[in-house]
């Protein structure tokens, strides 16, 4: 059976009370007023006054489509920054987006649930694609590729994108390997040493220390964002 994709329907005349818009909105205000962000049918047709939930399929196709023009219209308040440097425009997209979660949380939980169809998901997309596709970060000693076809070719010659002519540069006493990093033979090595150091038993055992730490991690992050979100 395939799958209603709200986005091919020309949505039904406005009649009365109902139109697309305000079933939109209206979900949107019932998910922002509710704790866990749920939201029924039954529950936009009585805030919208229509006597059955039914009639409101005709505007959006059905529940998953009411859930993509919500989240599509949450998405629509997530600004791209035009100016700057790619950091500062990935800051800025993060903050933004972090302040449509804020205005409603709902969509933090449900934004990855739905294909991003929408044409102001689409829109956001390629606005954060839009700057250089290429950027050297001379403090790192990096190039950053931000397009799939960069990357693709990128990935299919080892001899550039390899860590070992980098390390050369470093002298022995100040190489460090990492396991994300490392090109084998030297991955092999310490993937072996870390399976062999971290079986089931050992990971339990450490577990009341891993919850204590990702706790205090928690409460630092939600000081830092208070602190950030004064500064604003």
């Amino acid at each position: 059976m395939q799958s209603h994709v709200v986005w091919f329907d020309e949505p039904q005349p406005p009649s009365g009370r109902l139109s697309r818009d305000r079933i939109v909105e209206a979900a949107i205000e019932l998910a922002d007023a509710d704790v866990r962000g749920e939201v029924t049918m039954r529950a936009v047709a009585a805030r919208l006054g229509s006597s059955t939930p039914m009639s409101l399929y005709r505007y959006v196709g059905s529940k998953d489509g009411l859930t993509d023009l919500m989240l599509d219209r949450v998405t629509a308040e997530i600004a791209v920054p035009a100016e700057g440097t790619w950091q500062e425009r990935l800051r800025g997209l993060a903050l933004s987006a972090r302040a449509a979660v804020r205005r409603h949380p709902w969509f933090a939980r449900l934004t990855f649930s739905r294909p991003p169809f929408g044409p102001h998901s689409l829109a956001m997309f390629d606005a954060a694609l839009a700057g250089p596709p290429v950027v050297y970060d001379e403090r790192a000693d990096v190039w950053h590729l931000f397009r799939y076809d960069d990357v693709r070719d990128f990935l299919r010659q080892p001899a550039l994108w390899s860590t070992a002519k980098r390390m050369e540069r470093v002298p022995p006493s100040q190489r460090i390997i990492r396991l994300l990093t490392a090109d084998p033979p030297a991955h092999t090595e310490l993937r072996n040493h870390f399976s062999r150091a971290y079986r089931p038993r050992r990971i339990a055992a450490m577990e009341p220390r891993i919850r204590t730490r990702a706790l205090a991690c928690r409460a630092r992050e939600r000081l830092d964002c208070a602190r950030t979100c004064h500064r604003l």
